[in-house]
């Protein structure tokens, strides 16, 4: 799956860790997504429900600042992520 589509693994994994109890750790992962899709899609409903989720649980400054973390990741580390 991941190398297929590693953005939307990233996704997952971002949801898992979130699942897991990991709200630090899950809104870096989903900030890769956008590393190595170079945008994010924000009209993804689920995508939508988790960043609001992310939000409530971290707080804007805090989720925001995870968030670029992964996001400005060079694509190529992004993807190393994955693995």
């Amino acid at each position: 799956f991941a190398a297929r589509d590693p953005a939307s693994a990233a996704e997952q994994l971002a949801r898992l860790l979130l699942l897991d109890g990991d709200p630090a750790g899950a809104a870096p992962r989903l900030g890769t997504s956008q590393a190595i899709r170079g945008v994010f899609d924000q009209g993804e409903p689920e995508l939508r429900a988790l960043v609001s989720d992310l939000t409530v649980r971290l707080g804007e400054r805090e989720y925001r600042a995870a968030y670029r973390r992964g996001a400005e990741l060079p694509r190529q580390e992004a993807l190393g992520r994955l693995t």
